[in-house]
C-alpha cells in the first residue's frame, strides 16, 4: 500500500482549504462569501436556463465551462456552509441545480457532473439531505 495519494480535484481542494482557512480568520465575512459563492452558481444556473444565452454559449463552447463552474461553485458552498448545499434550510437552490445538470445535452459530461456532486460533496450522505434530492442525483 502506498503511503501518498493524490486527489482527483486538486483545484478544488485547495480552493476549499484556502477558503476554510481564510473563514476561521475572517469569521465575520463567512456570510458574505457563501452569499458570493450562491451568486455565482445562480448566475450559472440561469445562463444556462436562458435559450438565447444558451444558443451564444454552445456556439462558443462556453456553456460545459459554466456548467462545470455551477458545479465546482456548489461543492465548495457545501463545504464551506455548516450546515451543507443539501439541507431543506439551505439557501442553496439544489433541485434546480440538479435538473440543469441533468438536462445537459451532452450526457457523458451530465453524468460526471452528477458524480462530482455525489462524491465531492461533503453533506450529501448526512441525514438531512432530503431523500428526493439523493434519488434525483444517482
Amino acid at each position: 500500500m502506498s503511503l501518498f495519494f493524490a486527489s482527483s480535484f486538486p483545484a478544488l481542494l485547495v480552493i476549499i482549504e484556502m477558503t476554510s482557512d481564510y473563514l476561521k480568520k475572517e469569521e465575520n465575512k463567512t456570510d458574505l462569501i457563501l452569499n458570493l459563492i450562491l451568486a455565482l452558481a445562480s448566475v450559472c444556473k440561469d445562463t444556462l436556463d436562458t435559450p438565447n444565452c444558451l444558443e451564444k454559449l454552445k456556439s462558443s463552447n462556453k456553456d460545459e465551462l459554466i456548467l462545470r463552474a455551477m458545479v465546482e461553485s456548489t461543492v465548495v458552498y457545501d463545504h464551506l456552509s455548516p450546515a451543507g448545499a443539501f439541507c431543506k434550510k439551505s439557501a442553496f437552490p439544489m433541485r434546480p441545480v440538479i435538473q440543469t445538470v441533468k438536462n445537459f445535452s451532452q450526457e457523458s459530461v451530465s453524468k460526471e457532473l452528477l458524480g462530482v456532486l455525489q462524491h465531492r460533496s461533503k453533506h450529501f450522505n448526512d441525514p438531512d439531505t432530503p431523500r428526493h434530492l439523493q434519488l434525483l442525483i444517482k
